[in-house]
């Protein structure tokens, strides 16, 4: 059973993604090698890796660690609020149907009429409905 965790902290991933790089590391998986020996582990650490690097909220130790294999402080890849915003404004866009834009598409119709056709993404299939170039109306 999944449960989503109601509490936690959540990583910055540009700053993740800034601090890797920083310490040398191409990968997520050079991150996970680095916790393994840092802390003698025999099992990689590869979900909870995966867990930070995707922004999902974990336990504050967990960040701490991946921070340690990255020589930074933690502190410094938490996700911040003007972030926080910026992600959620992205995601209302994503996912509200309202926000979804019309795409046109023209088309050269037999008769050499610019025919332009509107779909609408905002429903599962798209109806299409032409109307004329040169007098904006319905066909």
């Amino acid at each position: 059973m999944n449960k989503v965790r109601a509490r936690g902290i959540r990583a910055s991933r540009p700053k993740l993604r800034s601090a890797q790089l920083a310490a040398g590391f191409k990968s997520q998986a050079e991150v996970v090698d680095k916790i393994q020996i840092i802390e003698g582990l025999n099992k990689a650490p590869r979900s909870l890796v995966n867990r930070v690097f995707r922004g999902d909220a974990v336990d504050p130790l967990s960040i701490e660690r991946v921070a340690k294999a990255l020589n930074v402080e933690a502190w410094a890849l938490y996700l911040d609020s003007a972030e926080l915003e910026k992600s959620n404004a992205l995601n209302t866009q994503e996912t509200d149907p309202r926000q979804a834009s019309s795409t046109s598409h023209k088309h050269k119709s037999e008769n050499a009429l610019d025919t332009e056709y509107t779909i609408d993404d905002s429903i599962n299939s798209p109806e299409v409905v032409p109307y004329s170039a040169s007098t904006k109306s319905a066909i």
